[in-house]
């Protein structure tokens, strides 16, 4: 008769969060408290994957959105995108490494209209593994 022991956890984003808005300079990722932009700003608040999840109103005028996933780590741009969406989910981010992700929004001539960052969050992974006992 086998018993088999399993632990299990999930890739985590630990982030703190706190949601700031300017139609110059602050516009970030997920919902969050809003002053006058349609832009919220928080880091991913999610428990996900190795991947960060961020979602922001749309902001009038605003034809498309930069988003920037940055490395704090090693010091570089991890990610980039430009989109219409106000959804965006990051590739597999290397866990211990701290991150930030900046989102920009542009009008149709690519004019910056509103910009916004995330906390710097750190990515945790947890493996996850079975033991068999005889």
């Amino acid at each position: 008769m086998k018993k088999t022991i399993t632990s299990l956890a999930a890739f985590a984003l630990l982030a703190s969060a706190i949601p700031a808005h300017a139609q110059e300079i602050n516009l970030a990722p997920t919902a969050a408290t809003v002053n006058d932009s349609k832009l919220p700003t928080s880091a991913p608040s999610q428990v996900i994957n190795p991947r960060a999840k961020v979602s922001w109103n749309s902001v009038p005028g605003a034809a498309y959105y930069d988003v920037y996933v940055n490395n704090l780590t090693t010091n570089q741009l991890y990610q980039y995108s430009r989109q219409s969406s106000l959804i965006f989910e990051s590739g597999y981010l290397t866990s211990g490494h701290d991150y930030i992700i900046v989102v920009n929004a542009l009008d149709s001539n690519f004019n910056k209209i509103a910009s916004g960052h995330t906390q710097q969050f750190k990515a945790i992974y947890h493996n996850l593994w079975t033991i068999y006992l005889s």
